[in-house]
């Protein structure tokens, strides 16, 4: 009788753990930095955080910059990221959120492009004419 060998992939989780809202949303640890919560925000536009990460959030996984751990379908209810983040009071660490600005954004994207550019500039056809004296 053969026996099966399966390989599984230890970086996909087989089970999906809900998000504990009372943690920091992206990383979902305590530590000693302090959670902020856009909910609480005593400005005019309360919950503008809210847009903004659940805006650029969908931004870095299509261009696979999403670290590991981060499941934007454990973080979406079915009602979008902002209205999941505002109805749930979705905290986060300052230094995490961070990690997800639109300027880190731009940069990954910067680098990607002369990365893809560099690649693009090694594969170039040579000049049929170059080395071909009259």
């Amino acid at each position: 009788m053969s026996k099966k060998l399966v390989f599984i992939d230890q970086s996909v989780s087989l089970t999906t753990t809900p998000i504990n809202w009372n943690l920091c949303i992206i990383c979902q640890s305590q530590t000693r930095e302090k959670l902020q919560c856009p909910a609480d925000s005593l400005r005019s536009d309360v919950g503008c955080g809210y847009d903004s990460l659940g805006d650029v959030l969908p931004k870095f996984a299509a261009v696979g910059a999403l670290l590991r751990g981060i499941d934007l379908t454990r973080l979406d209810d079915g009602s979008g990221l902002f209205s999941t983040f505002s109805k749930n009071r979705a905290k986060w660490h300052k230094s995490c959120r961070n990690t997800y600005s639109q300027r880190e954004l731009d940069s990954k994207l910067a680098k990607q492009q002369g990365a893809d550019d560099e690649v693009s500039s090694h594969d170039a056809v040579p000049n049929s004419d170059a080395g071909i004296s009259p």
